[in-house]
């Protein structure tokens, strides 16, 4: 049986993460955001995080800023960024496979329904965020112990934070 590859989209978990940190700057009534706060609204590693919001500062679609009053944000409306610009801009994979003549086909028709699909879908278009993960992160905002409130513009050590 002869073999042809087609392209199959898949989601990395940066690209989930990405979508995840969007959605939180997108809903969370904060001008900006610090990094930890993104972290935990997610469940992403911060680490981690930290590289994926430097690829969509990059690309124009968050703005960070240094210093007491810094952090991240949109740097464009929540309906203009389409999913499928995040999976585009932040990696989301294509794997070569090798398929059977007749499957070609439908499966390179059923990959552009997929990204025709999500190229409709927004980050605004997700809703609000759910009450749990919004409460969780309501109540734990740069504190390392929920029960301890630390001021904006803190870092959890009591000093300014100068980072994002």
């Amino acid at each position: 049986m002869e073999k042809f590859n087609s392209t199959i989209l898949s989601f990395s978990l940066s690209t989930q993460y990405a979508v995840k940190a969007l959605h939180c700057l997108a809903f969370c009534e904060k001008p900006r955001f610090r990094l930890p706060e993104i972290a935990l609204c997610t469940d992403a590693p911060a680490a981690y995080l930290s590289k994926i919001l430097v690829v969509l500062r990059e690309n124009g679609i968050v703005d960070a800023k240094r210093g007491p009053t810094g952090g991240y944000c949109l740097a464009i409306p929540a309906d203009s960024i389409s999913l499928l610009d995040v999976v585009n801009i932040v990696g989301g994979k294509e794997k070569e496979a090798p398929l059977p003549n007749i499957l070609t086909s439908a499966l390179w028709q059923a990959d552009q329904l997929i990204r025709n699909s999500l190229a409709e879908i927004s980050v605004a278009d997700l809703g609000p965020i759910p009450t749990e993960v919004l409460s969780k992160f309501n109540n734990n905002l740069y504190s390392p112990n929920p029960s301890i409130p630390i001021e904006d513009g803190q870092s959890p050590s009591g000093g300014h934070n100068e980072n994002p």
